[in-house]
């Protein structure tokens, strides 16, 4: 199978990527935070689970129907850009929290800082 028909390389990827580089840029080094966990695993693990999510059911599989391997009928594709940062809510939705809202999760819709999301690790499994 060439690269051009593999799902990998298309939409799934590109939306990783895309949804990478906002939380990469909050940065890490400084924060005072003694990590077990090299943070890219950190950041990795939470784009997958965020990627993971109902709404981005149909951003996989047009990746596979991309690359010919199904012919399935989807219906609409939610973009990260769309579901987890377009968000009205400026500060956190955690408890006594002020912080600037960096993503809103797709799972629970939560407003989420920096910390909340990625140093108490927001995960949903």
């Amino acid at each position: 199978m060439g690269l051009d028909l593999h799902p990998i390389p298309s939409y799934p990827m590109g939306s990783f990527k895309k949804m990478s580089h906002p939380i990469h840029g909050m940065g890490w080094d400084g924060m005072g935070w003694d990590c077990p966990i090299p943070f890219g695993a950190l950041v990795h693990s939470i784009i997958h689970n965020q990627l993971s999510a109902p709404p981005f059911e149909n951003l996989i599989k047009n990746g596979f129907i991309q690359a010919r391997i199904t012919n399935e009928t989807i219906g609409q594709i939610e973009k990260p850009k769309d579901i987890c940062f377009k968000f009205y809510d400026l500060y956190c939705s955690s408890q006594d929290c002020d912080e600037r809202t960096l993503l809103k999760c797709a799972w629970c819709k939560n407003t989420l800082c920096y910390y909340h999301l990625i140093e108490d690790l927001h995960l949903h499994l």
